[in-house]
């Protein structure tokens, strides 16, 4: 069920003498969704799949770096995912079972940073960064405290669903740059692509579940644009990475 409102607007054009007035019309709507409504249960369903595809993602990209010496997350949207992860993780406001969840990615995470520092200077072959990349690391972790902790607040986004998909976002954007930039599909696979296909899709309705319960102020149409171009992207990696593994003769399938 909807309620809206449509705006009509006509636009004559005028010829001349002795030739026919054409108008055009146009018309625009807007509605509005009622709120979906979802039971405990349901919620607590849909959470607990977010977070077992997200787990595997994260799980998969550390195998990966590890047998391909390299890591799987680009360097910014991992260091705005570990901010958000502490941020969260040890806000008041945060839940215990959505503590459990943050605190499995944040675990995970840590050994993808653990990937970056070890083989990452390799995928970097300027000598500013060879010699500084950690301290850049460190820099870029510093800067997206800030603007999560800033974000939070100015949003009041209690339980991190706002910031999340700005997040997710920059890591779907990113890892199809990552693929682009490298071109090759070191520390990158299928599964990994598929799994955070899947999560993104539960992530969207998560963020429903939370509107209709924890967090009211969620902006659904900001969520549903934003994730439109994240699965967008999602799907777009999946394509590249195909089309690299042809061109290079490897099986996408065979690497898990």
């Amino acid at each position: 069920m909807t309620q809206g409102f449509c705006l009509e607007i006509a636009v004559t054009s005028d010829l001349g003498i002795n030739r026919p007035n054409y108008t055009a019309r146009f018309k625009f709507c807007q509605f509005e969704m009622k709120p979906i409504h979802f039971s405990p249960f349901e919620g607590d369903l849909i959470a607990l799949g977010g977070l077992v595809f997200w787990v595997l993602a994260y799980a998969l990209m550390v195998r990966r770096g590890f047998r391909d010496k390299s890591f799987g997350m680009p360097v910014t949207a991992l260091c705005v995912n570990l901010a958000w992860e502490v941020i969260f993780l040890f806000s008041s406001g945060t839940p215990l079972k959505f503590r459990i969840g943050i605190g499995s990615y944040l675990a995970l995470d840590l050994v993808v940073l653990y990937t970056c520092l070890r083989f990452g200077r390799a995928d970097y072959p300027s000598p500013l960064m060879q010699r500084y990349f950690n301290t850049w690391i460190a820099f870029i972790f510093g800067l997206a405290l800030v603007a999560v902790s800033a974000f939070k607040q100015a949003f009041a986004d209690t339980y991190g669903g706002i910031s999340a998909t700005f997040t997710t976002l920059l890591l779907s954007t990113q890892l199809v740059a990552l693929l682009v930039r490298r071109n090759g599909v070191s520390g990158q696979s299928f599964y990994i692509g598929l799994c955070v296909l899947v999560g993104d899709a539960f992530g969207w309705v998560m963020n429903y579940v939370a509107q209709d319960g924890p967090q009211p102020n969620i902006p659904i149409p900001w969520v549903n644009a934003a994730n439109f171009c994240i699965l967008t992207c999602n799907v777009l990696y999946l394509v590249l990475y195909f089309q690299i593994c042809r061109r290079d003769g490897l099986n996408p399938l065979r690497r898990l």
